[in-house]
């Protein structure tokens, strides 16, 4: 309205003059005009505020009154129980944002104001009872990468002149390494190098295992025994952790491409056989277990 109004005052009073001077004044008039209707009749946006989600509640880790510790062998995943923790601290972050007017500049402009919450604590965790190496993991490196970790351990065993046989061999992760990973781990418990406890001279071939220390009856198994299984196309072996009704708990290397605990039906059991201690540890007894999870299949 205002336009029209400025626009048709603009051309009466400048009738009669130049062309330049015409056409500045409606350029002039069009440009107040715009700016008077965008104040009188603008759409007005408001101002909005917005808040993010904020926490009621979270559960980290478990802290249940009275639980076990748990009492491992080896490199094992288990889940820890809080035994300390602070408060939740709430930080919040507010952020405005303001819209301009509408068509020159006018009225109808508006603020959108938003909230985010951060949240900090500071806990500890217990893991279990007794001194921990390390916290880590092991896994095999997708396609045709290699996981350096891995091709270490053939290194590590070549350099104690364990491995010559595999020199130059053992380069790659897909070649299966669950006789590697016990292998690394026979020659890091052989503390006093003797050579009734080093691994197989063909550590790499699973079945060669059934040879390692002394045999126990497939019914004693025990915390820290080899186990040798079958599989289809050659072998798997592992350490014992633990056994149900129909399975044995193996702590392994390349099950699911992994080092993990994985449970093996004891209808696959080939040989159980013991390292050659000189004092057996008192912890060696067989260790009873829920059947949990699904039975690994093959290990290749």
């Amino acid at each position: 309205m205002a336009v029209l109004l400025l626009t048709a005052a603009a051309s009466a009073l400048t009738a009669g003059a130049s062309a330049f001077v015409q056409i500045a004044a409606a350029a002039a008039a069009t440009a107040v005009g715009s700016f008077i209707d965008n104040r009188l009749f603008g759409p007005s946006m408001g101002n909005t505020t917005q808040e993010g989600p904020r926490l009621d509640s979270l559960q980290v880790q478990a802290s249940t009154e009275g639980a076990a510790i748990p009492e491992i062998a080896g490199r094992v995943r288990i889940a820890g129980q809080i035994i300390w923790a602070t408060k939740f601290k709430e930080v919040a972050t507010t952020t405005t944002q303001r819209s301009g007017g509408g068509k020159g500049g006018g009225g109808g402009g508006g603020s959108v104001t938003t909230t985010t919450y951060s949240y900090f604590a500071n806990f500890a965790v217990g893991l279990c009872e007794g001194p921990i190496d390390r916290i880590g993991r092991t896994l095999e490196a997708p396609g045709t990468a290699d996981n350096p970790k891995i091709i270490g351990w053939q290194a590590e065993l070549e350099a104690a002149e364990l491995g010559r046989v595999y020199a130059g061999v053992y380069r790659h992760d897909a070649i299966p390494w669950c006789g590697l990973f016990m292998a690394i781990v026979a020659h890091r418990a052989n503390v006093e190098r003797r050579p009734e406890r080093n691994p197989p001279r063909l550590y790499l071939s699973a079945l060669e295992w059934a040879a390692f220390g002394t045999s126990v009856p497939k019914s004693a198994a025990a915390l820290g025994d080899v186990l040798v299984f079958k599989r289809k196309g050659g072998g798997h072996v592992g350490l014992y952790v633990g056994h149900d009704a129909s399975a044995f708990h193996v702590l392994g290397g390349n099950q699911s491409d992994r080092v993990t605990i994985s449970r093996l039906s004891k209808q696959r059991i080939v040989a159980v056989r013991r390292p050659a201690y000189r004092a057996q540890p008192v912890n060696v007894r067989p260790i009873a277990l829920a059947a949990s999870g699904s039975l690994s299949v093959n290990e290749a």
